[in-house]
């Protein structure tokens, strides 16, 4: 990795994120991510999202989880102790994680470094919608790729508890779960591994989703309110007077289904429907850039 952060062209990207970061903040991060987690950082509390709407915050700043509530936390509360703004503390935050998902793809893809850097360090996926627009879709993202990490490097019980977080700090990564399960219970090698990979799961999802359901009503109320949810049924076809049938839900099945119906998954066949999967709900859905971070991993491993 020491190679990777010398190399030139991971400095220029340093560099260009710096100066999209210098030169503007997104009115979202401004208005609802950075005064959300200052408010949560001043008043601590297991619920910041009650505290939050307790002192007339909008419904629709922080509508994730427990997860991306902490890994923005740390570098808040330094930014208070140090008098930085919150609006940067986010920034270099997700600037981290952004790093730490080229380091886990670097370990998927070994000695492919140039290809990394100028095929996702350069994106203009990342480089728009998370320094310019705000978007924090990286988090989950960078978990779901180190899910597919551990997986491959036969980690079970990392893979699912890094799901459970990706699933904690978006809902959106649930959609991502059906196919794991079909990946171990269709490649008989792995099969055995399946029940580590469950428990690892259910003990992912006690720790970082069921606090967040029975100590944050406001927080779900936040993540049902959230206009973004209900994108994915824009899409629809009328049929007669009282049936509708929506289109995006309806293909993530059939993809479903077809992978289902691969007798014998592979981890770059796997790797390829989840990409598929979530570039179809992407492309049909009017989704906001954020989204496109979804299908940028696995279009690098691609």
């Amino acid at each position: 990795m020491k190679t990777l952060l010398v190399h030139p062209l991971f400095l220029i990207g340093i560099a260009i994120r710096l100066a999209i970061v210098a030169g503007a903040i997104s009115q979202p991060v401004v208005d609802w991510y950075a005064p959300f987690l200052s408010t949560s950082v001043s008043q601590w509390n297991m619920d910041p999202w009650g505290v939050w709407l307790a002192h007339g915050g909008s419904p629709a700043a922080f509508p994730y989880g427990y997860v991306m509530w902490l890994v923005f936390l740390p570098l808040t509360l330094l930014g208070k102790l140090v008098g930085m703004a919150p609006e940067h503390a986010y920034a270099l935050t997700l600037g981290l994680v952004d790093v730490a998902l080229l380091a886990v793809l670097r370990r998927l893809l070994p000695g492919r470094d140039r290809m990394l850097l100028l095929v996702y360090w350069f994106s203009p996926i990342t480089l728009v919608a998370t320094y310019w627009l705000g978007y924090n879709d990286l988090v989950p993202v960078a978990l779901l790729t180190l899910t597919l990490y551990c997986i491959r490097h036969q980690k079970n019980w990392t893979a699912g508890l890094a799901l459970a977080a990706a699933i904690s700090a978006k809902l959106s990564m649930a959609a991502a779960l059906p196919f794991f399960l079909i990946y171990f219970q269709h490649n008989r090698p792995h099969r055995k591994f399946l029940p580590d990979f469950a428990k690892a799961f259910a003990l992912g999802a006690t720790l970082f989703l069921l606090p967040f359901v029975l100590l944050s009503s406001d927080g779900l109320a936040m993540i049902q309110s959230n206009p973004e949810v209900t994108k994915i049924y824009r899409l629809a076809v009328p049929i007669g007077e009282n049936i509708t049938v929506y289109l995006v839900p309806l293909v993530h099945l059939l993809i479903l289904y077809a992978a289902w119906r691969v007798r014998r998954l592979n981890f770059d066949l796997l790797c390829a429907i989840l990409c598929i999967a979530f570039l179809l709900i992407v492309l049909m859905t009017p989704a906001a850039p954020g989204w496109f971070v979804w299908v940028l991993p696995l279009l690098v491993i691609y």
